[in-house]
């Protein structure tokens, strides 16, 4: 006879493959068969029929962690929600001191741009390319060049400003 697994969270049987219950993504292991647990002596402290529970009716003056959840896998939906850690609500919020890279990440998620290069129409090598040179999160002040024009844009301007600025070198990120 097979030895049967089961999944110790939500009691489900293993399928033929897999070490994880494809329910809720938690371990499968052997139930043991033929255990019994033999009470030699009853404990005075045990709860019995008829007694009350010392907290009933009373409630706790805070929230529980794990209320609506089920089982030792699920998610607590309740915890936090991202809303209320995303964008300048989070502890690790620079502002206008954002280095040059997760300044152009920030603008790439945040707002709509075109899908082609604002000079020449070209929709390959895509790159977002600051107008004034300050670097600062207002999208008036950049735009979406091919990378062919953004060279050639910031030849003819001022080419280099952004190495000085946030300290960009070859020798950092090789």
């Amino acid at each position: 006879m097979a030895k049967k697994y089961f999944c110790k969270d939500c009691g489900e049987e293993k399928s033929k493959k897999g070490i994880y219950c494809k329910v809720c993504r938690y371990k499968y292991a052997r139930r043991p068969s033929g255990l019994k647990y033999n009470i030699k002596v009853k404990n005075k402290a045990w709860f019995k029929k008829g007694n009350t529970p010392w907290n009933e009716g009373k409630e706790l003056p805070y929230d529980v962690w794990n209320k609506g959840t089920k089982g030792l896998c699920k998610p607590n939906i309740t915890s936090f929600k991202t809303e209320d850690v995303t964008g300048e609500k989070n502890f690790r919020w620079k502002g206008e001191d954002v280095g040059y890279y997760a300044l152009h990440l920030w603008m790439k998620r945040n707002f709509d741009w075109p899908d082609s290069c604002e000079f020449c129409n070209s929709q390959e090598n895509l790159e977002l390319a600051n107008v004034e040179y300050n670097y600062d999160r207002d999208p008036d002040n950049w735009k979406i060049l091919c990378h062919k024009c953004h060279q050639k844009y910031d030849r003819n301007n001022n080419w280099g400003y952004a190495t000085e600025k946030f300290n960009l070198s070859r020798k950092n990120y090789l």
